[in-house]
């Protein structure tokens, strides 16, 4: 068997639908992707890219960056046909400084820092990679930073579950001396005041989500991944022969928004969904992961 790559994004598909997975990374299926999304993605990578370039100084902030601000909206008065576009831009350069502005500056305590960093650990033949937008290392402690480019946070005991919150300190610990306890991860989303930004002006104001490792996290963590790829070893070993991965049975709450529900016969050829097929939905052995 060929190494598998997993990133947190990996683990969590198989999490929600190991048939998905299957549909993605082994029969690589692609399919459109909605305008909202392909939009959404677009000002994430954008976010993350300019983030970097601050983190290089090549981005300058603070007074020039609301002089450049200011430079964009005289553009905008001037060139109307380009409005829109300008407004993008800047709306973009103020969200990146709003969170720049929340991050720690260096000082004598930090040994280690750099943006966009990734690291790569072996676990029983699986390549688990994370990248840190942001990871600063000080002799005692390591703090990892995490960019969230939508606006309204998620509920924290859902973002605790989530495999990005597992993997990202499991994988540092695993790879340096830090204890489980000197780790945390910082998530920060950036809000915006929607009165002001009616007016074209924001008011952005950084949240943060912090969570700190533990030795019973990390164990949590170790036990759930052995678990993982046991089971995905097992199910690939039986897509070699033919078997397909299983489909998820959460459907009302998956398949409804899923680009494979026809594929996997959740959905009709005129975009019903078939509750009916799964009436006996209750009597299937439950596929459990992590």
């Amino acid at each position: 068997m060929a190494l598998l790559q997993l990133s947190q994004s990996h683990l969590t598909l198989i999490e929600h639908c190991p048939r998905k997975f299957q549909y993605i990374y082994l029969d690589h299926l692609t399919t459109p992707v909605p305008s909202e999304e392909r939009d959404s993605l677009t000002r994430g990578n954008q976010i993350h890219h300019l983030m970097q370039q601050q983190e290089l100084s090549l981005l300058p902030f603070t007074s020039s960056q609301n002089d450049r601000v200011n430079e964009m909206r005289s553009v905008n008065e001037r060139e109307r046909s380009q409005q829109e576009l300008s407004q993008q831009t800047m709306e973009l350069y103020q969200v990146v400084n709003a969170l720049a502005s929340a991050v720690p500056t260096k000082d004598r305590e930090t040994l280690f820092r750099q943006s966009e960093y990734r690291l790569n650990l072996n676990v029983d033949d699986v390549l688990l990679t994370v990248v840190y937008d942001l990871l600063i290392l000080e002799s005692t402690h390591a703090h990892i930073f995490d960019w969230k480019t939508y606006a309204r946070p998620p509920k924290r005991q859902d973002l605790e579950q989530h495999w990005q919150t597992k993997l990202y300190p499991f994988v540092l610990v695993e790879m340096s001396t830090y204890e489980p306890d000197a780790v945390d991860l910082s998530y920060w989303f950036i809000r915006g005041d929607a009165s002001e930004k009616s007016q074209r002006q924001f008011a952005l104001q950084p949240d943060c989500i912090q969570f700190s490792y533990s030795d019973r996290l990390h164990e949590s963590t170790r036990a759930s991944l052995n678990q993982v790829i046991t089971q995905l070893k097992q199910w690939i070993q039986a897509y070699q022969t033919g078997e397909a991965l299983p489909q998820t049975l959460q459907v009302q709450e998956r398949c409804t928004t899923c680009q494979f529900a026809l594929r996997c016969q959740r959905m009709n050829q005129d975009g019903q969904f078939q509750w009916e097929a799964l009436q006996d939905i209750d009597a299937m052995d439950e596929i459990v992961l992590g």
